[in-house]
């Protein structure tokens, strides 16, 4: 018999990283995670069933493929689910089943496709940002079991979502009575959210009638330059 070992490409998260395929299982005592910042690549079922896990997951800003059931079941993730503006594509179940996500989740600018039932019955997202003026290819299951509006970029935004398959049945609306900003961090400076350190590519999101606290820091002999937004 000849062994022939498993090849992993350089920058990505291999395939089953927590997931134990043998007894269908996820690894439910992980309880977070730190995705690295040089990663472009979350493989095929990385965290299902990683029912252990969570807080606010952050995906790094070098990712641009999310695999299939990637994050399935992962149920204790919370707060709003951020897509950076790296990622190209959501791959088939990747979210499904994430319950405890609540609030936003926002699209950055770069989607280009969402595979079915990616975020299939994660009931808690209630506004879903999206910061492309062209709306993302997505299926009508892409989004089963989600009660939310979607907020574009503009009137000529509106009229593109409302003409695409998957997006035409949500409400829509401009999300113009809302604050964006894109963030990039220093080596020598961090910014809190509600007291939660965020990391580079995070988008900033206040919405109409909410209030957050961002907590902007500097290390010692570095000042704050410039905020645009």
């Amino acid at each position: 018999y000849f062994f022939t070992p498993l090849v992993y490409q350089s920058g990505t998260l291999p395939e089953y990283s927590f997931y134990n395929a043998a007894t269908y299982s996820g690894k439910t005592t992980l309880t977070s995670i730190k995705l690295p910042e040089e990663i472009w690549a979350i493989g095929d079922r990385s965290f299902w069933r990683c029912s252990g896990l969570t807080g606010i997951l952050t995906i790094p800003n070098s990712v641009s493929y999310i695999g299939p059931l990637a994050f399935q079941d992962c149920i204790g993730l919370s707060g709003d689910l951020n897509i950076p503006n790296s990622v190209t594509f959501i791959s088939a179940q990747a979210f499904k089943n994430c319950t405890g996500f609540s609030g936003s989740l926002n699209i950055g600018n770069s989607g280009n496709r969402i595979e079915v039932f990616a975020f299939e019955n994660c009931t808690g997202i209630k506004r879903i940002n999206c910061l492309k003026n062209t709306p993302p290819i997505i299926t009508t299951t892409t989004f089963n079991g989600i009660s939310a509006t979607v907020y574009v970029p503009n009137a000529d935004a509106v009229i593109a979502y409302k003409a695409a398959t998957g997006w035409k049945n949500f409400n829509m609306e401009i999300y113009n009575q809302s604050l964006l900003i894109s963030m990039q961090i220093g080596s020598n400076g961090s910014v809190m959210e509600n007291n939660l350190t965020l990391t580079n590519g995070t988008a900033l999101t206040v919405n109409q009638g909410e209030t957050k606290t961002f907590t902007f820091y500097c290390n010692s002999g570095y000042e704050i330059a410039t905020l645009t937004y």
